[in-house]
């Protein structure tokens, strides 16, 4: 067994309340580290941190981690080194205690401050005594050896990904409120005029002008193919006198039970009717070809619906006008990917919802997929986090060649 210089210690609280724990004397860590439990044992308040490591200077506070990953089968007991004669004579308290949740980092030099140092030959432990006491180091003969074998290991994570990515957002694509207010680029002013001027309330619905969509409806002219038509069915009607009878008293009675006037005023004479069975969203999607003007519109979409809602729902608060966020425009992505994923694997959505594996003849079998707040992901063959994790897109699709093109297409 190798002992890594833990001791028990009497950890004191401000308000005068202590508790028994073992502590780890690294020389190896700048920082000094607690469990969050112990921090609950002295009625200790806290609050989550990021923050980077630096040997630059020393701090006196002390930073809580949810658990520390310290067994405390690597402390030294008085019967592991009575064995030894130049350590038999030193006492260790004994303690009934089976966690570490301390570890005393070299911010704290006093801890490590060695008073006195005893050692035996080659290859065999020594002690430490500081002014926390003494402090076994090295291997020593195992009193209850085992087969088990002890590992501790750190997981070095990059725990600033999140400012990264804010920074980046900001720094490419800045859109944060200036004093002077000349942030709105052309296209945001516009979106902005036409939310303004287009707003009507109808049925309880909340109606508006699309941006950049052309004002005039142009359909095109039917006048040859309806005169065409209209043709065809009075040559109809003149070969079948019995069709057009019944066609005849068809129409009059349509004419009678609706009170239709033929003198009636608020008949138009002539109606434009324009008709689609497209997508509408899939429309919106393949207008732009450029990813950030694509998200900067739904971007402004969402934020206009969250602004009907909070008014149908009562809630008069004042409409947003100033340039659009990091935040909106990451959750504007995850809805344009989100989108994209159902057009083309709506069986695997399902599936996955339902926490069933997807059919082995899906295009997406072999990845791996997961779903994570509602998009398709692949899980690697390490423990990652899910949301870290690649979103599946398919090949073909509008939507990836604007971001396979913004990727990598360089820069002016």
């Amino acid at each position: 067994m190798n002992c890594l210089g833990i001791i028990p210690v009497l950890v004191k609280g401000r308000y005068g309340n202590s508790c028994t724990t073992y502590a780890l004397l690294d020389d190896g860590a700048d920082k000094t580290l607690c469990d969050e439990r112990l921090l609950q044992k002295l009625n200790i308040a806290s609050k989550p941190v990021t923050f980077e490591m630096s040997t630059v200077s020393s701090s006196e506070n002390v930073w809580s981690v949810k658990k520390l990953p310290i067994s405390t089968r690597s402390a030294a007991e008085n019967v592991d080194i009575r064995k030894l004669p130049y350590l038999a004579d030193i006492q260790i308290p004994s303690s009934d205690l089976t966690e570490v949740m301390l570890l005393i980092g070299t911010d704290s030099p006093n801890a490590h401050i060695p008073l006195e140092v005893r050692s035996g030959n080659e290859n065999q432990p020594y002690a430490i005594r500081s002014r926390l006491g003494w402090a076994i180091r090295g291997p020593i003969e195992d009193t209850h050896a085992s087969n088990v074998i002890n590992v501790h290991f750190e997981e070095a994570r990059d725990v600033l990904l999140q400012r990264q990515l804010e920074r980046m957002w900001t720094s490419d694509f800045d859109d944060r409120a200036r004093e002077d207010k000349n942030g709105l680029s052309i296209e945001d002013k516009e979106a902005m005029k036409m939310m303004e001027s287009s707003i009507t309330q109808e049925d309880g619905h909340y109606k508006l002008g699309l941006p950049w969509r052309d004002r005039e409806t142009t359909l095109p002219n039917n006048m040859v193919l309806a005169h065409a038509r209209l043709q065809q069915l009075k040559r109809k009607l003149s070969s079948n006198e019995t069709l057009h009878k019944m066609y005849t008293t068809t129409v009059n009675d349509y004419i009678e039970e609706l009170g239709i006037s033929e003198t009636d005023t608020e008949i138009k004479k002539e109606i434009a009717i324009h008709a689609t069975t497209n997508n509408a969203i899939d429309n919106l999607l393949g207008y732009f070809s450029d990813w950030i003007k694509l998200r900067r519109a739904i971007a402004w979409f969402r934020r206009f619906k969250i602004y009907c809602r909070n008014r149908y729902l009562g809630h008069h608060l004042p409409c947003n006008s100033v340039n659009i966020n990091v935040t909106e425009l990451r959750e504007a992505t995850d809805e344009i990917l989100a989108h994209v994923q159902m057009s083309y694997f709506s069986d695997e959505i399902t599936n996955l919802k339902k926490a069933k594996p997807v059919k082995k003849g899906s295009r997406i079998a072999s990845l791996n997929p997961v779903l994570v707040n509602e998009l398709i992901r692949s899980k690697g063959r390490l423990n990652y986090d899910l949301s870290t994790c690649p979103v599946k897109l398919p090949n073909k699709h509008h939507v990836t060649t604007l971001i396979i093109r913004y990727y990598t297409t360089p820069s002016e």
